[in-house]
Order: C-alpha cells, then sequence, then structure tokens
C-alpha cells in the first residue's frame, strides 16, 4: 500500500474508529498527522511507520513516552496497527518550539540574559532523564517544546538506557549538530555525556547567538570550548550555585573526549 496516496483514508477509518473528526488533515511533518479529537476537540498526533528501522524508532518512543510520563508532559499514547504499518498515537501539546523562541530571540539585545531561564530548565531535564537512567540522544530546539511557561522534551526515539551499548543497536541515529563523533559513528555506550554536549551546543547558541565551532580532530576537541558562554549563564543571576558546580563538572568532563 502506498501511504502517501492512502494516508487520508487510513487515517478517516483510524479517526472514525475512535470518534475523532478528520474533517481536516494537518500535516505537521513527513511521517505525522495532527487530527481534532470529535467529542472533546483535544488534538492529536500520529506517527507512523512501516519498514524495520522506522518501526524500531517508533517502539522505542512510545517505551520512554510511557515510561517517563512527568519529563515527557504525561502524555496520552498508544501504538495502533494497520497491516504492515504502525501508528503511534499521543494526545498533541499546543506550545513553541526552543527553535521558534531562539529565532524571536537571538536579535534582541541581552538575548542570553532573557534565554536563561529556558537554559536552566533545560538543565533540570537532563538531570531527571539520567537519573532515571535514561539518555535522551536528540537534544535540539525543534525537540524542546515550551508548554505553558514550562520546557519539554519530546522525540524521544533515540533515547536509550543509560550505559547501554550503541554498537549493539539494530539502528542508530542523530543530529549532527548536537551529537558527538561517537554518536555519529555508532559507538560507545549511551552516556550522560551525550546529552551535555547537546546542552553546551544549545547555550552557545542561547548566549553568543551561535552555534560553537569544534574540531574533532584535535587530540581534545572540546578543550576550550563552551568556557565563555558558560560564565555568561553563571553571571545571569539564574544559575544555583548547584547547577554551576555541575555544569563546569560536567564541561571538564567533555573536555577529556579523545579525538575519533
Amino acid at each position: 500500500m502506498n501511504f502517501e496516496t492512502q494516508a487520508p483514508q487510513l487515517l478517516l477509518s483510524y479517526c472514525q474508529s475512535k470518534n475523532y473528526n478528520l474533517d481536516t488533515i494537518e500535516k505537521l511533518a513527513k511521517n505525522s498527522w495532527r487530527v481534532a479529537g470529535k467529542t472533546d476537540n483535544r488534538q492529536y498526533i500520529l506517527k507512523r511507520a512501516r519498514d524495520p528501522k522506522e518501526q524500531y524508532f517508533l517502539k522505542n518512543e512510545l517505551y520512554w513516552l510511557t515510561s517517563l510520563p512527568a519529563i515527557s508532559g504525561n502524555r496520552e499514547v498508544s501504538l495502533e496497527r494497520y497491516g504492515n504499518w504502525q501508528l503511534l498515537v499521543c494526545n498533541y501539546l499546543c506550545g513553541e518550539s526552543l527553535a521558534q523562541v531562539l529565532r524571536r530571540s537571538l536579535s534582541q539585545p541581552k538575548h542570553g540574559q532573557c534565554l536563561a531561564p529556558l537554559i536552566v530548565q533545560l538543565w533540570l531535564i537532563i538531570k531527571n532523564c539520567h537519573a532515571h537512567n535514561c539518555v535522551h540522544g536528540d537534544l535540539k530546539p525543534s525537540n524542546l517544546l515550551l508548554v505553558s511557561g514550562q520546557l519539554t522534551p519530546i522525540d524521544f526515539a533515540n533515547a536509550r538506557l543509560l550505559g547501554s551499548d550503541d554498537s549493539a543497536r539494530p539502528y542508530f541515529s542523530y543530529s549532527p549538530s548536537y551529537s558527538l563523533a561517537e554518536q555519529r559513528l555508532g559507538l560507545g555506550k549511551a552516556s550522560v555525556c551525550q546529552d551535555w554536549f547537546s546542552f553546551f551546543t544549545l547555550l552557545e547558541i542561547a548566549m553568543q547567538a551561535q552555534p560553537a565551532t569544534v574540531d574533532w580532530t584535535r587530540a581534545r576537541p572540546l578543550a576550550g570550548v563552551f568556557d565563555a558562554s558558560l560564565e555568561m549563564f553563571c553571571k545571569s543571576g539564574y544559575a544555583s550555585e548547584e547547577a554551576q558546580q555541575g555544569l563546569h563538572r560536567q564541561l571538564d568532563s567533555l573536555r577529556q573526549l579523545q579525538a575519533q
């Protein structure tokens, strides 16, 4: 079955069975749609997967969304099957992506000071994920949603159990600008450093209005990188003593990473 041509009929059938109103399909991305509930007018996201790789990541996202409800926004989620296709259905979180917030804020004076409270929230999100033995693995502006003032991580498709062997996974995924070299190669273990590198990359953009330049061929690729941005954040007045000490420790750990 050609999903692209049969999608409206497939989704209509599904939504009718669930009493959803699918008069209009709003395509959010190449593999997801937003629909309105018929009885309560709530909105839902439907993601589809057919090939083994897509289904692997869909099932992985289902696992982590149900395992970390407080962190992932208390999503209502279920996995449905239609022939060779799987549909992940969850309630739609109405908010603004961090990517949108950055585009609006970075042209303003003192943008670092304005964005510092969101950086604090991101620090807490990563701490909570790691406390639950989860490495998100794909933290980037489009995967962070500001919902009623609360930053919420989405897209847990690439999340892994802390310490699990990345090379043993059947598939791996990454976002190049926010990933360590080992992630891009599918090597090593799922480590806290992977999420903290994403954090410092986002911190650099928030404080400096541009991403850092990393030379992965250097013996210590991250030596001297992110220092100025961390100092700016620590002086913003929003970073607690615990946050400052913890982030300096994480940056020290990143500095020890070898060239890949």
